[in-house]
């Protein structure tokens, strides 16, 4: 007898598996590619291979070991699935906590959306302020144009910084002068876009846009404070030289933006800070944003901004430069208040 041919026998046994999947309610089992057959070798010539049968579909498995006479065990059974890729509304853990991601994440972008307003790509700006590619580039390396990348790479201008006749507000490019050199894109966008308590809860966006003079020097005078507050903040972070025939460089202070740098001989000389923006995650500033809460509850609801601002960093074991950034977004998802007056971060009542 040829190899991966069934017996007589197998065949009515097989016969009488089928008949007994279909009564039972597996629905494709009447036909006989549903089953997966495998021929073992054959032992004794010509007279046929022991098989293993197996017959799976969505509700019902069965399986069956029959030698070449038809004998051996039949099994079958329900199928409960862990997981079906095939199913949108698949509900296995997995499933189900990829899917509460998924919502929170739209959650987070349609909030980014509705803080954000629309962005411009270059060409755009190019095109509404009727000025060169080129020019719109060079202005954003002088400040006078925010811009932010995306998470995919590319760059994007917020609308919000050009009026209706595409020129800016008077008083943004010199905001944005203050705020870029001592920090990042974002974080400069969270900052303007961030509800002020000193001017009932209005952005500095949209102070500025108001036209009214002494708000707008209020405005200048805040951000000088913070991105002064960003610089001292932060430390240099040129490499130190390790050629033999350099000085080795140490960075003993830094103030205004400038780094005090020693050598090894004692010498000093003034080096301008290196300031490199401060990559954050959602879920990573998520987990920041609480361990903030957490610290001024901690102090009784009310905290220093200078001194919460040390304990967090010391808790989470991350520079001081990155909690402008979480005390900013803290305050924009309406967790904590910051009075820019009295230095004070408070805890938002439920």
């Amino acid at each position: 007898m040829a190899q991966n041919v069934l017996t007589e026998k197998q065949e009515i046994r097989l016969k009488e598996i089928r008949e007994q999947l279909t009564a039972i309610g597996a629905e494709h089992a009447n036909a006989w590619d549903a089953f997966v057959i495998h021929f073992h070798e054959e032992i004794r010539p010509n007279r046929g291979c022991t098989i293993n049968v197996v017959y799976i579909d969505s509700d019902y498995v069965a399986t069956a070991f029959l030698d070449p006479y038809g004998n051996g065990p039949f099994s079958w059974g329900y199928v409960e699935w862990v997981h079906n890729g095939a199913d949108d509304e698949c509900s296995c853990d997995e499933c189900v906590a990829f899917s509460e991601e998924e919502e929170d994440e739209l959650a987070d972008e349609a909030a980014l959306s509705e803080r954000f307003g629309s962005f411009w790509k270059l060409k755009t700006v190019s095109e509404r302020l009727s000025i060169s590619e080129h020019t719109v580039q060079k202005e954003t390396e002088n400040h006078r144009f925010l811009c932010v990348e995306t998470s995919d790479g590319f760059k994007v201008y917020p609308e919000f910084q050009f009026n209706n006749e595409g020129s800016l507000p008077t008083t943004l490019p010199k905001v944005l002068n203050i705020l870029l050199p001592a920090s990042d894109g974002w974080t400069t966008l969270y900052w303007l876009t961030s509800a002020l308590e000193d001017f009932g809860g209005r952005t500095a966006v949209e102070v500025l846009s108001g036209g009214d003079k002494k708000e707008s020097k209020t405005i200048l005078a805040m951000a000088e404070e913070d991105a002064s507050g960003w610089q001292n903040f932060k430390q240099a972070e040129e490499p130190v030289a390790d050629s033999k025939d350099e000085p080795k460089w140490i960075i003993t202070n830094t103030s205004g933006g400038y780094g005090v740098i020693k050598s090894r001989d004692g010498s000093t000389v003034q080096k301008k800070t290196v300031i490199r923006p401060v990559s954050l995650d959602v879920q990573r500033l998520r987990g920041l944003i609480d361990l903030l809460v957490q610290v001024i509850e901690e102090h009784g609801g009310s905290m220093n901004r200078q001194e919460a601002t040390r304990e967090v960093a010391t808790k989470a074991g991350i520079s001081v430069s990155e909690l402008p950034y979480v005390i900013t977004s803290a305050v924009a998802d309406k967790r904590i208040t910051a009075s820019l007056r009295t230095n004070l971060l408070e805890v938002v009542k439920p």
